[in-house]
């Protein structure tokens, strides 16, 4: 049986990821290797046995009989991992594939000339040119990768898989009609997302009857601090900001409530909060420069740009017929389908390779 090492980023998505390898590929010999994180607490028994967590990201690469044992390597998320891929051998980095989430090559577009970031830019990029392979979550995210960091190196396209024990709860919240008017502003507490100029943009709509739900419970907790100060300014008590941490059910149903959806992200980002809002057969804006506008053009999906906001009327805003929600709802199944078919088509010629 061959044998297949995951070194995860601890983040909402690792429990997922690992139950899909785990039962998706039960041809593959898997080890799930990550830092103990509050993500990663009361592992079940099933998962536990196959996993290995360590107290700092040096570890990650400390077992080098573990390592050398498997016969590859999918690195999924890149955060903080230059420096210690860097120093790895070729004969190491040559069967790892890189698995890019976004931030961690997005947050290199600018880097100053004399500074650390470079220098782990550099790293990074060696790494790229010398890995097994590329992986990154929608199509033209290695047309953006590419250009901060030119290689030509195998690549593939690879989502992160959701946790199967919760793919049947999109379906309790889909083409649900709402009775308060609710925008669901952003993902998270990152500058990427462009809270403030979207504010700003519905600025002329603050004495409508409307709630704005704002997620901000991970991130940035100084740039959260800044946005509620800007969104109670602007809006009241019509501003609700989310700063606690909920269950995946109990947020679902929240967003569920909310009948449009504004993403500002200036890269790809929040693409699991935007797919279960088309899911859900929600109005969603998003900009037409990122990446995210022709993944889901491309899949027959019926986006609005966020250019559309400037002087936007109150009953344009929400203006969204039935007959949409359910061409989306539709056709955001069909690409998850073919998403997750590729996802092992991409398995199998990396074990293969």
């Amino acid at each position: 049986m061959k044998t297949l090492l995951h070194i995860i980023t601890s983040d909402k998505f690792t429990i997922g990821y690992i139950k899909y390898m785990l039962r998706t590929f039960k041809d593959i010999q898997h080890t799930f290797l990550f830092i103990k994180t509050r993500y990663v607490e009361n592992l079940s028994d099933d998962i536990s046995k196959y996993s290995k967590k360590v107290n700092e990201v040096n570890e990650l690469f400390s077992d080098k009989d573990l390592l050398y044992s498997a016969d590859k390597v999918i690195v999924s998320g890149l955060f903080g991992l230059e420096e210690y891929l860097f120093f790895l051998p070729n004969k190491l980095l040559k069967k790892m594939y890189f698995q890019f989430w976004g931030g961690d090559f997005y947050s290199y577009r600018n880097t100053k000339l004399l500074s650390r970031r470079k220098l782990y830019k550099m790293m990074l990029h060696s790494c790229i040119k010398r890995c097994g392979g590329i992986l990154n979550l929608i199509d033209d995210d290695y047309k953006e990768l590419s250009k901060i960091f030119p290689n030509k190196n195998k690549h593939y396209t690879m989502i992160m898989p959701d946790d199967p024990d919760n793919l049947s709860v999109y379906d309790e919240y889909a083409l649900k009609t709402n009775k308060k008017k609710r925008i669901l502003l952003g993902n998270s507490a990152t500058e990427e997302n462009c809270h403030i100029e979207i504010l700003k943009k519905l600025k002329h709509l603050k004495d409508e009857k409307m709630e704005i739900i704002c997620p901000l419970s991970y991130g940035d907790k100084e740039y959260a601090k800044k946005i509620i100060s800007i969104g109670n300014k602007i809006y009241g008590k019509k501003f609700i900001p989310i700063t606690d941490y909920m269950t995946f059910d109990k947020y679902l149903r929240l967003i569920s409530s909310c009948s449009v959806a504004i993403f500002n992200n200036n890269r790809q980002q929040a693409m699991g909060n935007i797919n279960a809002m088309l899911t859900f057969g929600k109005k969603v804006y998003i900009r037409n420069t990122t990446p995210m506008w022709k993944e889901y053009n491309s899949n027959n999906i019926l986006i609005y740009d966020v250019e559309k906001l400037n002087n936007i009327s109150f009953d344009d805003l929400f203006k969204f017929d039935q007959k949409s929600s359910i061409i989306n709802n539709k056709n955001m199944k069909l690409r998850e389908k073919n998403r997750y078919d590729n996802l092992k088509k991409v398995i199998n010629l990396i074990m293969n390779n």
